[in-house]
């Protein structure tokens, strides 16, 4: 990262995913352009500019879902609240994406809402996060990305609108709904030979539902914690596992974020 002006800072990144099964490769690149402006105690407002690219290799078992090379630009406003006693996290923005194969592109808009309450006192929680995409140009096949939260391993899903020469789904916009509830305790903070601190761990169920013209869900059990490097570094690991309705077939998975 780098800041300038008190209120922005710019970011480049990049990743590599490798494909065991089928022994292929994913390129990613990133860049980021944020700038943040306190409104008092009411809200925080930020804004942002991101753009991200795809390189597919040739034997990746996703070369359907992402052929050759794949862009997405995304412009977007956030109104940030402030924390309160029972309200941990809320926030509602509106963006504007840009996806296509450098050829073909497509325009999208797509509002979020986030919401997460938890009591001060024991733990409990309660989350749920709203992602809408709706297509600008009037045409169906609107795609599902990483970021709409949505487990699943079902292909249609996975590919829909990511091949902009394919039609399979009329549907104008695609809604994704994330539900939680769990327990996040409020003092717990174990250490491990003073060198690494867990903070920030939970337990609890999720339900993640789809609305395309269709409805799919997917629910399980999910665990998180943030393990900290003597204060220095960050980093956020999350379990799942459940059950995906949509391929019908249990679904798993690890997330690593570093927090930033």
């Amino acid at each position: 990262y780098y800041y300038f002006l008190d209120h922005w800072r710019v970011a480049f990144g990049g990743g590599v995913f490798y494909d065991s099964r089928k022994e292929g490769l994913l390129f990613s690149y990133d860049g980021l352009l944020e700038g943040r402006y306190s409104l008092g105690r009411i809200a925080d407002l930020r804004m942002s500019q991101t753009f991200e690219g795809l390189f597919n290799d040739r034997n990746s078992r996703y070369v359907e879902a992402f052929p050759g090379s794949t862009c997405l630009a995304t412009s977007t406003v956030t109104l940030e609240l402030p924390s309160l006693k029972w309200l941990e996290r809320g926030s509602v923005d509106l963006a504007y994406q840009a996806y296509g194969d450098y050829q073909r592109i497509r325009s999208f808009l797509n509002p979020h809402g986030s919401v997460k309450i938890r009591d001060p006192f024991i733990g409990i929680y309660l989350e749920g996060k709203t992602s809408v995409r709706f297509a600008l140009d009037g045409k169906g096949d609107v795609p599902l990305f990483i970021s709409d939260r949505f487990r699943t391993n079902h292909d249609p899903l996975i590919i829909q609108g990511h091949d902009l020469t394919v039609s399979s789904n009329p549907s104008k916009y695609l809604a994704v709904v994330n539900l939680g509830f769990g327990y996040q305790p409020v003092s717990y903070r174990p250490t491990f030979g003073e060198m690494l601190l867990f903070e920030d761990s939970r337990v609890g169920v999720f339900a993640d539902l789809l609305f395309n013209g269709d409805f799919f869900f997917s629910v399980g059990l999910e665990a998180e914690t943030t393990i900290s490097l003597l204060g220095i570094t960050e980093l956020g690991i999350r379990f799942y596992g459940g059950w995906d309705q949509a391929s019908r077939n249990p679904i798993w998975g690890v997330y690593f974020t570093v927090p930033h």
